[in-house]
């Protein structure tokens, strides 16, 4: 658009018809991307010279677009493309123009879609990619380690495309923690990037963006930046989604678009058909001798379990035949000592040696084989929609005690035996836990050791020996591990161990790389009275850190009282050597150099005028600059810091919008004010952040820009997706605190009630109640019409007791008994245990007596522990009658259930004997 206006500048024409223009853009990148789209496949890189890799080259498959799955046909009739005509949602608009910025040499961008196994979000990135940079440099690293090495090197510059697909590959562990941490730098600082990635939104998205997880500080660092745009991918198409779906497959003549159609008329979900993902469901669960051999079935739950307990990488031929070996009941195993790799080799390529199939359509398999190199041993993954649905049918906790051995004797990678060990202790396998915590100890797992150290202390189950074994194995790079390990002795009163641990100087060790981690261990190291080593750790900073990032340094410096250590770092001159592009750089320097008194050092910094130098990429760290600089004194920098921000700030995080334009306020920046708020009311991106759009609509408004908070409202209103029920109930509270009637006319015209995903419980729960505040009677009659207590998943405890907390208050009482008593027949104790808590909590009276009832005389009661949990709980909320009901159900064992917990459970289900640190084998 921009090379158009330049032309009509210098034809000397009028300006040009922008949407015309567009339109023909738009028109010509379908085409393209229509010509282009059959190239599934790699194409062969001309001769002579390396040449990047593009999305053309490398082709859909390489990328992991799943291929389409074709019904048998006629031999003679020619084979279908390997991919289906593209029906666009409403995901993909949102997709593009997050794009589209940073593919035009604008701020870099994170792109995420989240959503279930073969919802279609690695072929929406594959069609916006193929639609807007076919042919720009394309990088695909295979693991974090790959993705780190790209990272350090000068290979991503603007222009590239980093395609991450299935990003929990990049994100977990150690090395995970590293990449994620180098790209967020990027990102922040290189214009022009793009990396797009997929994740499931259950586990992974969740689990790594959850607040206070041991381990994904990192990787929520970058998943939650302002670079990164999280775009929801939902499973299910909406009932104008299937019209336009089958409208496409009359226009293309696509057989396989009706199959998929027909097959997902029940639940919507048409986009999984595709990939066959169903009839593979459907071939597992007819369980052995089904379409899979006894063998078969044995390998491909062993993949699955493993899977589920946490094990994220590949899977080794080791675990899985012995898994399933133990699995096998003796007559069914095989004779051929070859038996497990010919049986993973039929289950990852389709066909068996006497040419039968393991697959669906000749296309999808159950397993797929995944090596290093070539000529290496294959390592193998479930497919992806198996996996998932499996999670929703299959407790994890029916893992075999041979899966769980064979994890213990092969795994090696620390992080995994990380993982594996939290997944034992949640399901209360202690004895399991503690011993792959401990190989995970002895393989350089910084957090295993307090994490080992806090069960044993908590179940009294290691001696003096097995805390001395802790601090004499613990890795010692980590800070933040090591200040939580030596609390963890602390509070165990684990003194001698401590004093080992201590011995051996973690003060000289840990990695000086994040400031506030190694604050917090010189904190740790001050309340334990050991001074020596935290002044060691402090003058290790002083002469260690880079001086160019200096400013969080010397305020952790300063905060733990090491005056000298401080005067040491300001004599390495940090005002020269500062990267004053940094907003947070420069802030938390003026913030240091201002504590120390060093007023020379300030002025000399501000000299190196960071105004005109600041990056624009984060608003609101822009914004804290901007205050800080008015408290300094420095008001000229200010404001001309206010001219740049308020001109060319993104516009793509609308908290960190509002929080400019109090800064601009603040600094009294009137015309900078109205340029920011007419940029905001008809600019602002919303992505996946529709809860901070009402922040933006009241900062608006406080600046006295009413119209432009109209504008933005009446956009967003516009924009929403129905079918999100939690952004609906977002944006029609803030628009009810912030009097936008207009925008909320706009919104309940789009009927959310009628297509809203009812699948997530909290969410429609807070739909209902913005729906109620509104005095929309009619609206919350027809979505209660659609039974949400019927349809709403019971993954999380507490979602589900705000919905019925909810139902309960706008007097659906038979839909919240029916909810009641779903819990009890499909869910397990515990989940009915954290329920009932989570009603009582929320002061959901009837809800909580109802759930109370229909536990006490519905729940299994084999679990002698969780019974006793659960009874105590009903005491506590003062439910006599079902607490004699559970008890005349199931033997109440007292102290002899709490003991049984203390020692946890054997994989087989069974209460543990007692055991303790000296029974174990020895270490490995």
């Amino acid at each position: 658009m921009a090379l158009v206006l330049l032309w009509s500048a210098w034809a000397g024409e009028g300006a040009p018809d922008g949407r015309w223009w567009r339109n023909q853009l738009d028109r010509a990148r379908t085409e393209r991307a229509a010509e282009l789209r059959g190239r599934t496949t790699a194409v062969e890189q001309p001769v002579g010279g390396l040449c990047a890799e593009t999305l053309v080259t490398v082709g859909a498959l390489n990328l992991e677009v799943h291929r389409t799955v074709t019904a048998p046909q006629d031999d003679s009739a020619p084979s279908p493309p390997d991919l289906t005509p593209y029906l666009a949602r409403t995901h993909d608009a949102d997709l593009r123009a997050a794009l589209e910025p940073a593919l035009a040499g604008g701020p870099s961008v994170l792109v995420m879609l989240t959503g279930d196994s073969s919802t279609g979000k690695t072929r929406a990135l594959y069609e916006a990619l193929l639609a807007l940079a076919p042919n720009q440099p394309l990088l695909r690293p295979a693991t974090a380690e790959d993705l780190l090495d790209l990272l350090r090197s000068d290979r991503i510059t603007s222009g590239t495309v980093l395609w991450l697909n299935e990003s929990q590959r990049f994100l977990f562990g150690d090395d995970g923690e590293r990449a994620a941490a180098a790209l967020r730098r990027l990102l922040e600082r290189r214009l022009g990037v793009v990396a797009v990635g997929t994740l499931w939104t259950d586990p992974y998205w969740h689990e790594l963006t959850r607040p206070a997880t041991i381990g994904h500080d990192q990787s929520r660092a970058l998943l939650t930046a302002p670079a990164t745009r999280r775009i929801p991918v939902r499973g299910a198409l909406s009932d104008r989604e299937r019209a336009d779906w089958a409208e496409l497959a009359r226009l293309q003549g696509d057989r396989r678009l009706y199959e998929a159609l027909a097959a997902g008329t029940g639940d919507g979900r048409v986009v999984q058909h595709l990939s066959g993902g169903p009839e593979m469901l459907t071939a597992y669960m007819e369980g052995p001798d089904g379409h899979f051999t006894p063998v078969e079935h044995a390998l491909i739950t062993a993949a699955l379990d493993a899977r589920h307990l946490g094990h994220t990488e590949s899977l080794p031929e080791t675990v899985l035949a012995d898994a399933a070996d133990g699995a096998l009941h003796p007559h069914q195993r095989p004779a051929d000592p070859d038996w497990a790799r010919k049986a993973l080799e039929a289950l990852s390529t389709g066909e068996r040696a006497d040419g039968s199939r393991t697959d669906v359509r000749r296309s999808l398999t159950a397993l797929t084989a995944v090596r290093p190199r070539s000529g290496a041993p294959a390592r193998y993954e479930p497919t992806d929609y198996l996996d998932q649905r499996i999670r929703e049918l299959r407790d994890s906790r029916n893992a075999t005690p041979a899966l769980w051995q064979a994890l213990t004797d092969h795994t090696t990678a620390p992080d995994t035996l990380f993982g594996l060990a939290q997944s034992a202790d949640r399901h209360a396998l202690y004895r399991q836990a503690v011993l792959l915590w401990r190989k995970a100890v002895r393989l350089g797992h910084p957090w295993a050791s307090s994490a080992l150290c806090g069960r044993l202390a908590l179940c009294e189950l290691g001696d003096h020996d097995a805390f001395l074994w802790i601090a004499e194995h613990a890795d010692l790079s980590d800070p933040h591990a090591v200040a939580h390990l030596i609390d963890t002795l602390t509070r165990a009163g684990r003194h001698e161990a401590l004093s080992v641990l201590l011995q051996r100087e973690p003060a000289s060790r840990v990695d000086l790389t994040i400031a506030a981690t190694v604050g917090a261990l010189i904190t740790v190291l001050r309340d334990c009275d050991e001074d020596d080593a935290a002044d060691a750790l402090c003058t290790r900073v002083a002469v260690d850190v880079p001086a160019a990032d200096t400013g969080a340094w010397l305020l952790e410096l300063q905060k733990a009282g090491a005056h000298e250590a401080v005067t040491v770092l300001l004599g390495r001159d940090p005002v020269s050597s500062a990267d004053i592009t940094s907003p947070a750089g420069v802030l938390e320097l003026l913030t240091a150099l201002h504590h120390a008194g060093a007023d020379e050092d300030v002025w000399a910094l501000l000299a190196r005028r960071p105004e005109e130098s600041a990056d624009l990429t984060n608003p609101r760290a822009v914004a804290r600059l901007i205050g800080k600089l008015l408290t300094t004194g420095a008001g000229e920098a200010a404001h001309a810091l206010s001219r740049r921000a308020a001109r060319y700030s993104p516009l793509v995080d609308p908290a960190a919008l509002a929080d400019l334009l109090q800064a601009l306020k603040q600094a009294g920046a009137d015309t900078e004010i109205v340029t920011l708020s007419r940029r905001a009311g008809a600019e602002a991106e919303f992505g996946d952040r529709m809860g901070d759009v009402g922040v933006l609509v009241d900062a608006l408004q406080r600046v006295g820009a009413d119209e432009d908070a109209a504008v933005l409202s009446h956009r967003a209103a516009a924009y929403v997706n129905p079918a999100f029920p939690d952004d609906v109930a977002d944006l029609l509270e803030q628009f009810r605190r912030s009097g936008q009637s207009a925008a909320t006319a706009v919104l309940l015209s789009r009927r959310p009630e009628a297509c809203a995903d009812l699948s997530w419980p909290q969410a429609t729960a807070a739909l209902l109640g913005a729906l109620h505040d509104a005095d929309e009677t009619e609206a919350v009659a027809a979505l209660l019409d659609r039974r949400p207590e019927v349809k709403s998943e019971l993954r999380d405890a507490y979602g589900v007791a705000v919905l019925a907390q909810v139902l309960e208050d706008l007097g659906a009482h038979e839909a919240m008994t029916t909810l009641n008593r779903r819990v009890v027949a499909e869910a397990d104790i515990e989940f009915v245990t954290l329920l009932l808590d989570g009603l009582s909590e929320y002061g959901a009276d009837e809800a909580t007596a109802d759930l109370a009832v229909h536990a006490a005389t519905g729940v299994e009661t084999t679990d002698a522990a969780a019974v006793a949990v659960l009874l105590r709980l009903l005491r506590t909320i003062g439910a006599d009658e079902a607490v004699a009901v559970l008890s005349s159900r199931a033997e109440d064992r007292g102290a002899a259930a709490i003991e049984a917990r203390r020692f946890g459970r054997e994989a087989n289900g069974e209460n543990a004997r007692p055991w303790g640190w000296r029974d174990l084998p020895p270490p490995p």
